[in-house]
């Protein structure tokens, strides 16, 4: 089979034995390895204003950015305390 050839192969993407779809069992492993990683940022988030997931990303996100602030002003004073 040359390197042209490969429209002559009929592929079985996404078809696990027996012809059955993997597309499903993939989707329901992304969503549970999704749903865990939410509840980790979840239970980060100190007081959250809501528990909703749009309102609970956005204010994990105002936590990280916080918290690079907080690193920032923390190297400035290591940064003035050494000279």
């Amino acid at each position: 089979m040359g390197v042209l050839d490969f429209n002559k192969v009929k592929a079985s993407v996404g078809k696990g034995r027996e012809g059955k779809s993997t597309k499903h069992f993939a989707t329901e492993k992304q969503r549970e390895q999704l749903n865990g990683k939410y509840k980790i940022v979840r239970s980060v988030i100190l007081n959250p204003i809501k528990m909703d997931r749009a309102s609970v990303v956005g204010d994990a996100i105002e936590y990280i950015r916080e918290l690079l602030r907080t690193v920032n002003k923390l190297k400035l004073l290591v940064e003035k305390k050494r000279y």
